[in-house]
């Protein structure tokens, strides 16, 4: 199954996969609360329209036999020193390596095409499968920021960074 994951840039013909599968609670509870619930097709294409518009971000497709199943994403305003990286996988897809695969492939973009000297995340303390593929990378936690007031609660979000 490894073989068959690609990252690519993320296509208007993907915002179905991305509507169903951002859209189921297990993922969309991990994402950040500026995120619309329900995630509509609308808010899909809009996404893609902004990421591909943005000069601070790449914006990259997980697929399986060129099927979207997640996505992963670089972002920051200065581009050599501190960038943030930030991923989901479709829940069918999760415990199989292919997240840790795709952050690995991200990071090897990031540092040796990039020059990045520094790569963070920010996970909620709760998403255990994000803060073991970081781990499982290399990545450090190196704060516990306060509680952020999202999904209906008081969530602790961990930075992570290698």
């Amino acid at each position: 199954m490894l073989d068959k994951i690609t990252l690519r840039p993320i296509l208007i013909t993907d915002v179905p996969a991305i509507v169903k599968h951002v859209n189921n609670p297990a993922i969309i509870n991990n994402l950040p609360d500026n995120i619309s619930t329900p995630f509509t097709q609308k808010n899909a294409e809009d996404f893609i329209c902004y990421s591909r518009m943005a000069y601070n971000k790449k914006i990259d497709a997980i697929t399986y036999e060129d099927e979207l199943i997640g996505m992963i994403g670089i972002e920051s305003f200065d581009w050599k020193q501190r960038v943030e990286i930030g991923f989901w996988l479709a829940q069918p897809y999760w415990n199989k390596g292919i997240m840790s695969q795709s952050v690995s492939l991200m990071m090897k973009y990031a540092f040796d095409e990039l020059g990045i000297k520094k790569l963070t995340a920010k996970i909620y303390e709760h998403n255990e499968g994000s803060i073991h593929v970081l781990k499982k990378l290399g990545f450090k936690e190196i704060e516990k920021d306060d509680v952020e007031f999202t999904l209906g609660a008081n969530i602790c979000i961990l930075e992570y960074s290698i």
